[in-house]
């Protein structure tokens, strides 16, 4: 008697067959996704990232930190530039104008971030540099808002010698970012004057 191949066995090698041909093919869709990626060079994630500190960097966006009941702090983004009731014509302009001023900072952003030096920023790369510029902006309200290190330190649950070192690679971004770019309608980052 001869082996038969059961039902869903037939199926399952039917799909790893044609799966393996469909991804052989390498889709329209994805090259282009590749390709787009290569020509901006970022991910995807990495340019929502870069937006985002340009966003901040540019004007657009004001970076706060909310306290909860429980003493945890939460970065809270909001539009400093979009005013309210405008039509739909009025605000696809103020969008277009807003990307005009960010895109140029992403670029800026781009190498700053790039911190292998690849001349591509990973996701990894640009979430770790937003994260970074986030850290900087909770210590400086921190800072202004009558709190000490020990503050930062407990709220980030870190020793103080690490709250010291991230400063220091904060103030090594912000000084970079603040040194290369028209100052022009920017927002300089705080520089950390930490002991």
């Amino acid at each position: 008697m001869r082996p038969v191949l059961s039902l869903v066995g037939q199926m399952a090698l039917l799909t790893w067959l044609t799966g393996s041909r469909v991804w052989a093919a390498k889709p329209d869709d994805l090259q282009r996704y590749f390709a787009e990626a290569r020509e901006s060079g970022t991910s995807e994630w990495a340019r929502i990232q870069l937006r985002t500190v340009a966003s901040i960097t540019t004007g657009g966006s004001i970076l706060s930190f909310a306290k909860s009941a429980q003493g945890e702090y939460y970065p809270s983004y909001q539009s400093a530039s979009c005013p309210a009731g405008l039509d739909s014509m009025a605000v696809r302009q103020w969008q277009s104008e807003s990307r005009q001023r960010i895109e140029p900072e992403v670029a800026r952003l781009r190498l700053i971030s790039d911190s292998d030096s690849s001349g591509f920023v990973s996701s990894a790369e640009a979430n770790a540099f937003r994260e970074l510029i986030e850290f900087g902006y909770f210590v400086d309200a921190l800072i202004k808002g009558g709190e000490d290190l020990d503050e930062v330190v407990r709220a980030r649950r870190m020793t103080l010698e690490e709250v010291r070192e991230r400063v220091r690679r904060y103030n090594v971004d912000a000084s970079r970012i603040n040194g290369q770019r028209p100052q022009s309608a920017l927002v300089l980052l705080p520089v950390l004057a930490i002991e």
